[in-house]
């Protein structure tokens, strides 16, 4: 008899896929995979993991006020 489970003989499930890497964090120090479908941020044609890779590839340092 077979299989009445809709899982078993279904359609192939999208999620089961592996993300698809499309680039990688543009800071050195960083170097985090970006993953398609994933929120993340392109400055002047490259792609950063967080607002805090893309200023520190700027050049900022935190400082605290005293």
């Amino acid at each position: 008899m077979p299989s009445l489970d809709r899982f078993e003989t279904g359609p192939r499930d999208p999620q089961a896929d592996e993300p698809a890497q499309i680039a990688e964090c543009a800071y050195d120090r960083c170097r985090n995979p970006i993953y398609e479908g994933e929120k993340n941020w392109d400055f002047d044609q490259e792609w950063f993991c967080s607002p805090s890779c893309i200023a520190r590839h700027m050049g900022a340092h935190k400082r605290y006020a005293q």
